[in-house]
C-alpha cells in the first residue's frame, strides 16, 4: 500500500480550484508526472480517442509510480471515444 501525505494535504485545506492535465507523449514520464503533481495537478485526464490501450496502461503505471514517489493523491478522468467522461479516484495503488 502506498504512503500518502494525507495529514499534510488536510492541513493545507481543500483546494478550491482543480487542475486537470491531459497526459500525452510529452508528459507521461514518471519524472514529468511527479513535477505536475508537485505543481498542483489534482486530476490526470486520459484521452482514449488517441493512443493504444497499451500506451494508456503504461501511462497509468507511470502515474501510480509518481503518486507512490511523491505521496500526493490524484484522481483519474477517462475521456472515452464517445465523449463520455468516467471519473475514478486512485486509491491503494
Amino acid at each position: 500500500m502506498a504512503y500518502v501525505k494525507v495529514e499534510q494535504n488536510i492541513k493545507k485545506g481543500a483546494a478550491k480550484t482543480k487542475m486537470v492535465w491531459t497526459l500525452r507523449a510529452a508528459s507521461r514520464s514518471v519524472e514529468m508526472i511527479e513535477k505536475l503533481l508537485e505543481a498542483g495537478m489534482n486530476i490526470a485526464r486520459f484521452d482514449f480517442s488517441e493512443g493504444s490501450h497499451a500506451h494508456h496502461q503504461e501511462t497509468i503505471n507511470n502515474l501510480r509510480t509518481a503518486i507512490r514517489n511523491t505521496g500526493i493523491l490524484c484522481a483519474v478522468m477517462l475521456d472515452t471515444k464517445v465523449h463520455t467522461f468516467v471519473s475514478l479516484f486512485v486509491v491503494c495503488l
